[in-house]
């Protein structure tokens, strides 16, 4: 870490806005042990700056230029969103092609005019963010255009560490696809597909320019000047194989910047990536982006996706929300294909007999009633989650398959009841699951029925869905 000593001694320099050095990568990846050794930052430096330590390991073997091209090669840093923009370079004829560092001068891959999200038809089995990198993947390979293509696999010996592997086959693409889940628990699912027509619903996906964590607080504070950040809010946030679930936007606030704790651990992952869902006028929304885990909390892959019942007669106070973070292109709402909320029911219910561990409740504000508290959720052991020991249920369905690293579920209760002191045995009854473009929204329904001998009370155990 001399650079950082060297900086620290040039008193009175203002170091130039954007530039970010080797070792900012070498504090955030190297020294904290996630470098994969893919070689990508020795690759992507113009000045041959970068070279290989005795200890395998990138080291800078002479002067730093700030140029900001490791970092955003580095699979473990992640590429910035300002690294794309197109900005005007003196000289040139005003395209600036900022993410190889080249002006006018005809290379690299020059700024980025559109962007879409897609999905693979058929889902490709372990895939996230709809599958379209490993199948451009296979695609390539089956068509003999590449011989392999360099991909991040976790390693069989140390689990959640990253470790380079040349794919050569479809079948070894395939077997390396997945990684982070963006996935949270919603506490209601609002059905968009209820239009005339038996239509479908539309989609607004938003790429807000947000830099880092002050930012994203700053776009939830947007969103809750709209009334679209509520007390409703369910979030989550993702270190390694560890999950923090919550409930509100005050909550999500006050805890996302205490980000030192969740990475407080030999597992711990190089970045954490939040999933935050809450009601808007017409449907609902998901706010997705990865956080860097270490003191800079720089963010990457920020995207808004609004599932709505259709185009708004009023779209402006999106256009407003849109303008406040940096977005000045046309609103695109994009039809959807497929119904908005899916439902899955277990085969063998009784199997899903579940013992809750905590309960979500509400108040009771009447004070003519015996009790103080509702139950209108429970917090259960995760029947599907990945390992030997779980006691799982099985065959875990593939609407299901993100939510196998969550160590806990967050059930809605179909039916509330007083939270009084009485015994009651629990049943999952259904999951309602809804994707949007960047995350999976799951809300597990479960119910009750009292076993007290003196009760005779139950949930809606015939509750249609």
């Amino acid at each position: 870490m001399a650079g950082y000593k060297i900086r620290d001694e040039m008193n009175g320099i203002e170091e130039a806005p954007g530039k970010l050095w080797f070792w900012e990568l070498e504090e955030a990846v190297i020294d904290a042990d996630r470098c994969v050794q893919c070689g990508a930052c020795i690759a992507a430096c113009p000045s041959d700056s970068i070279g290989i330590g005795a200890d395998g390991l990138p080291k800078l073997v002479k002067m730093c230029t700030g140029c900001s091209l490791c970092w955003d090669f580095c699979p473990r840093g992640g590429l910035r969103h300002e690294a794309t923009w197109s900005l005007p370079v003196a000289g040139s004829d005003g395209v600036g092609w900022k993410i190889t560092g080249a002006a006018a001068s005809g290379q690299g891959l020059g700024p980025v005019s559109e962007t879409y999200s897609a999905r693979v038809r058929p889902q490709l089995p372990g895939a996230q963010d709809g599958g379209v990198v490993s199948a451009l993947l296979i695609a390539l390979l089956e068509a003999g255009d590449i011989d392999g293509a360099l991909v991040a696999r976790e390693s069989a010996t140390e689990p959640w560490k990253g470790e380079p592997f040349l794919a050569r086959t479809p079948e070894q693409v395939i077997e390396c696809a997945g990684g982070f889940g963006q996935f949270v628990f919603a506490h209601e699912l609002p059905d968009i597909d209820w239009v005339p027509a038996d239509g479908l619903g539309v989609t607004l996906d938003i790429a807000p320019q947000v830099l880092d964590e002050r930012g994203l607080l700053d776009l939830v504070e947007r969103l809750a000047d709209l009334g679209w950040a509520t007390a409703d809010a369910r979030w989550s946030i993702q270190q390694s194989k560890r999950n923090w679930h919550g409930l509100g936007s005050a909550a999500f606030a006050t805890q996302l910047p205490r980000w030192q704790p969740r990475a407080n651990s030999p597992e711990a992952h190089h970045s954490e990536e939040i999933c935050y869902v809450d009601r808007c006028d017409g449907g609902f929304y998901t706010l997705t982006a990865n956080l860097a885990a270490h003191r800079f909390r720089r963010t990457t892959m920020v995207s808004l996706s609004f599932q709505l019942e259709g185009t708004p007669l009023d779209p402006a106070p999106l256009l407003q929300l849109c303008r406040s973070v940096g977005v000045h292109d046309a609103l695109y709402f994009r039809a959807r294909t497929e119904k908005s909320v899916s439902r899955f029911q277990p085969d063998d219910q009784r199997s899903l007999t579940v013992r809750p561990l905590g309960y979500v409740t509400t108040p009771e504000r009447d004070p003519a009633f015996p009790f103080t508290q509702w139950a209108t959720g429970i917090i259960i052991a995760n029947p599907y989650r990945r390992s030997a020991d779980s006691g799982g249920v099985g065959l875990v369905p593939e609407c299901l398959q993100m939510l196998q690293d969550s160590e806990y579920l967050i059930c809605d209760l179909a039916e509330h009841h007083p939270l009084d002191g009485r015994n009651c045995e629990y049943h999952v009854r259904a999951f309602e699951i809804a994707r949007t473009s960047d995350a999976l929204v799951c809300r597990p329904v479960a119910n009750w029925a009292s076993v007290d001998a003196d009760r005779g009370e139950s949930g809606n155990v015939n509750h249609e869905w």
